[in-house]
């Protein structure tokens, strides 16, 4: 009776596999031979904008002539994942590739000039 845990460290097993993973190999390293030109890549990190906030996602409110062109002629990425709920954990998280709560951010961050931020004998003018 086979053993389905032992099958993959079985030398018959794993030489079998060669011709194959050997394939693959050859096959993407054709493809990656064969691209003409290079890919441009754009990455526009925008704060608070809604899903509706584009002309292009259906807005007649904003008008947004410029990223209409870059939707209609680019590849357009319209599902997404937010590493939390409000934008500076979310920007910190794509900004380092780390989780918000590793990094210590799990609230937005205040600026300066708002309330609470700094004490009121400490303000500006």
């Amino acid at each position: 009776m086979l053993n389905r845990r032992t099958l993959f460290l079985k030398p018959a097993f794993i030489s079998s596999m060669k011709p194959i993973l050997n394939l693959f190999v050859l096959l993407s390293l054709g493809f990656s031979l064969q691209a003409a030109k290079p890919l441009n890549i754009v990455l526009i990190l925008v704060d608070d904008l809604g899903w509706m906030d584009l002309s292009c996602q259906g807005s007649r409110y904003y008008e947004t002539p410029n990223l209409d062109r870059l939707a209609a002629q680019g590849m357009r990425f319209t599902n997404a994942y937010a590493a939390c709920a409000v934008c500076s954990p979310t920007r910190a998280a794509i900004q380092t590739g780390r989780y918000p709560a590793r990094l210590g951010v799990t609230d937005w961050i205040r600026s300066r000039f708002q309330s609470g931020a700094i004490p009121a004998d400490k303000k500006n003018p």
